[in-house]
């Protein structure tokens, strides 16, 4: 997510390419791409401008931040209900 930021922050579109497709792959595979596809779609736009990138990479960022919390909770939860077991 750092890598987002600064190539947001330096308006490096080559750099969010380069960082979309290499995410691309995880995401898809958590059926969890739909902001990914946005920021795609407006990233291969030739008259994108940096506004509209700079919030579909905050929604992004959003999105994958809930995602950790959420993949966090579950391993929480699977760790309290294997507690005390002998497995």
């Amino acid at each position: 997510m750092a890598d987002l930021q600064s190539a947001i922050k330096t308006g490096d579109i080559e750099k969010l390419h380069d960082i979309a497709h290499e995410i691309k792959p995880s995401l898809e595979l958590l059926r969890a791409d739909a902001p990914l596809v946005k920021l795609r779609t407006t990233l291969n736009d030739s008259a994108c401008d940096m506004n509209t990138v700079n919030e579909q990479v905050k929604l992004l960022i959003g999105h994958i931040s809930g995602l950790i919390t959420e993949a966090e909770k579950e391993i929480k939860k699977m760790s309290d209900e294997t507690e005390g077991t002998d497995s």
